[in-house]
């Protein structure tokens, strides 16, 4: 759900990003979908610049 409600924001999510995704643990889910709500791109989400 994460993957769509980034993808729906902030445009299609790079490979990297997916699998960013695809092997978050629960914790790191949590913190992105709550970063995710007032995030200004897709960078502030991950809250390390290193979003592709």
């Amino acid at each position: 759900m994460l993957a769509l409600m980034l993808d729906h924001r902030f445009g299609d999510l790079s490979d990297a990003d997916m699998d960013r995704l695809r092997h978050a643990n629960e914790a790191q889910l949590k913190e992105w979908l709550i970063n995710a709500i007032s995030a200004p791109d897709l960078a502030a989400v991950f809250n390390d610049g290193t979003s592709h």
